[in-house]
């Protein structure tokens, strides 16, 4: 865990963990107020447990699909295809393809 420490006014430190704002305790010094905020979550933490919670999401589709099918009538789609194709081979022999139209020399 990991916790923020915030000079306040007149001497006062405050120790809260990230990411769990709620749990916060206030010293005279740093010291002091990690040790109050460690008693604090021990204390929580006694009785409570930590869990994982799945959360079931509504299935969407990729915006693009609704589009793809449509590629397929392209008189020019096995051409691009074949296009990409000869790039991925060409990506995998020469390494990245980071200069793609570019002559690869040797």
């Amino acid at each position: 865990m990991y916790v923020l420490i915030e000079p306040k006014a007149e001497g006062i430190y405050t120790a809260s963990l990230i990411g769990m704002p709620m749990m916060a305790a206030q010293g005279q010094s740093e010291n002091e107020a990690l040790t109050k905020l460690r008693t604090l979550v021990a204390h929580r933490l006694q009785a409570a447990r930590i869990v994982p919670l799945e959360i079931e999401l509504p299935a969407t589709m990729h915006p693009w699909l609704e589009h793809a099918d449509r590629l397929r009538a392209n008189p020019l789609f096995a051409e691009v295809r074949e296009a990409i194709q000869i790039q991925r081979e060409q990506d995998e022999e020469y390494g990245s393809g980071c200069d793609i139209g570019h002559a690869q020399s040797t």
